[in-house]
């Protein structure tokens, strides 16, 4: 087991490669993961995409790689004009649209909704049909079903 200081992981966590360095041009945003268990944290991103408060992000993240997360916050639109640091150089990958796929589930929720109510309606009415053909051959149903019709 190795136990480092916290001046060991500062100068661990500042050493960067070239591929994992940020270019100038990007907002400082924090993002929260809509899976795991750190949906409740936000973590800090560099953003090149032009986004806005409750948009969808792809992001990578330095465990799990690539994620899904929700803007939640734009501090800055450049890093000069906020005190917030991006830590390990966490980038917003891309910016992308669901909505088209929010829309087939509430359409998917809509006709379940929709047969639910049309098989409730045809069973009353195949119960009504049966009664009434029942009911020329029987006057005490008759009268009853009658009844039954004025009050519905």
């Amino acid at each position: 087991m190795f136990w480092f200081n916290k001046t060991d992981l500062k100068e661990i966590s500042n050493n960067e490669s070239e591929e994992n360095k940020l270019l100038s041009g990007y907002k400082v945003v924090g993002i929260k993961f809509l899976e795991g268990t750190n949906t409740a944290k936000e973590y800090i991103y560099a953003c090149y995409d032009d986004v806005q408060e409750g948009d969808y992000v792809v992001v990578k993240s330095g465990h799990h790689g690539w994620g899904i997360a929700r803007i939640n916050q734009i501090y800055g639109t450049t890093p000069d004009n906020t005190d917030i640091p991006v830590e390990y150089n966490r980038e917003v990958i891309a910016k992308f649209d669901p909505s088209p796929y929010f829309k087939r589930v509430e359409k998917i929720k809509r006709l379940g909704e929709i047969k639910r109510d049309m098989d409730k309606k045809v069973k009353e009415l195949q119960n009504l049909a049966v009664y009434e053909a029942l009911a020329k051959d029987n006057p005490e149903l008759k009268e009853l079903l009658e009844e039954f019709k004025s009050l519905i």
